[in-house]
């Protein structure tokens, strides 16, 4: 399915699509998760995480722990910080509850936890074994009834989130170990369509389907929800098996990109929490709003693909400074929690 030999560019186009769809979902939450976007929702944005995930697993490689926190601690700790300090200026639901992993930064949480687990699991158990066996622990967790301290904390240290994306995480290592999948790769945009058109039916017949692509499980949900969970894993995963095999094998001119879409995820929200909730969430709903509101967004945030930013994201990135970077991130929670902090005090 994906050649590892040389520069895979298959991976770098469809991680520079991804994180500009996720430029723009980002920018269109904030108007909620109404039913009109459902359709909007599943064939552009659903899938978008979940592949992201499924690419990481696919690219995964054993590291010390000294290596992965450097890797995704790191990163997640200063993003956090810088998060929190600007979106407490813009984002309503800094203002309230308590916050302890910056916006959009539970996604490196996960993968630093997906790389502490996935080793001594493999060693183990077979990964297709433990593939089926998180896609039924996932299941599992939301029937099992939790106290709500318990369940409280899942939701802030995003353990849903790892649970609930961690068989996409594995799903991209049982790819790897398969390697080329020839009937997928001749037939690949033909089986994208099918699973597409199969989704958009779905998500247009069960109102809240495409939503469920956020994979935020939730203890206790009722039947509805868990089936509904259920079909998603279903139709997501092939679904971004086959649209990674239906890109070119051979590089295009936004290929050269791929390897700078971490600096678009971790700088994008200094962009979506001043134009889309400081400005666009206060001027009331409209297409033409909408569309204006997420293109914004989605061009200036071009910007961070540029050499001048890629160099000054290293150098940022490898200086690991942690003594600051903690202090920074200690500031940032005094600071997001200090409503949280004069209620207990």
């Amino acid at each position: 399915m994906m050649t590892a030999a040389s520069r895979n560019y298959r991976l770098d186009t469809v991680k520079t699509i991804m994180i500009m769809g996720i430029v723009v979902e980002h920018s269109i939450l904030i108007y909620g998760y109404p039913r009109s976007h459902e359709l909007f929702w599943c064939l552009f944005i659903s899938w978008l995480m979940p592949l992201f995930t499924m690419i990481s697993g696919y690219l995964f490689k054993r590291r010390s722990v000294k290596e992965l926190l450097n890797k995704y601690l790191y990163p997640m700790l200063i993003f956090s910080a810088v998060n929190f300090l600007v979106g407490y200026l813009f984002y309503d639901q800094y203002q309230d509850g308590l916050h302890v992993i910056g916006y959009a930064m539970w996604y490196l949480w996960a993968l630093f936890w997906f790389a502490i687990f996935t080793p001594p699991i493999l060693r183990a158990i077979n990964v297709n074994v433990a593939f089926v066996l998180l896609l039924a622990i996932a299941l599992i967790f939301m029937v099992i009834p939790l106290p709500s301290s318990i369940t409280m904390l899942c939701y802030k240290l995003q353990i849903n989130r790892i649970i609930g994306f961690y068989p996409f995480f594995l799903l991209g290592i049982i790819l790897k170990k398969t390697g080329n999948l020839p009937y997928v790769e001749r037939n690949s945009k033909l089986i994208l369509v099918v699973a597409v058109t199969i989704y958009l039916l779905l998500c247009y017949a069960n109102e809240g389907l495409a939503y469920q692509g956020s994979f935020y499980l939730q203890p206790q949900s009722g039947f509805r929800k868990i089936v509904l969970q259920m079909m998603s894993y279903l139709i997501i995963m092939p679904l971004c098996v086959t649209l990674v095999c239906s890109m070119p094998r051979k590089e295009v001119w936004f290929s050269r990109f791929g390897s700078r879409t971490l600096n678009v995820y971790l700088l994008h929200m200094l962009v979506v929490f001043p134009v889309c909730y400081g400005i666009f969430s206060h001027l009331g709903y409209s297409v033409e709003l909408i569309v204006l509101n997420c293109m914004l967004a989605f061009s200036i945030c071009l910007l961070f693909f540029s050499a001048t930013v890629d160099r000054k994201m290293k150098y940022l990135l490898k200086t690991n400074c942690w003594a600051f970077v903690l202090s920074l991130y200690v500031v940032s929670l005094v600071v997001v929690n200090s409503h949280y902090l004069f209620k207990l005090f």
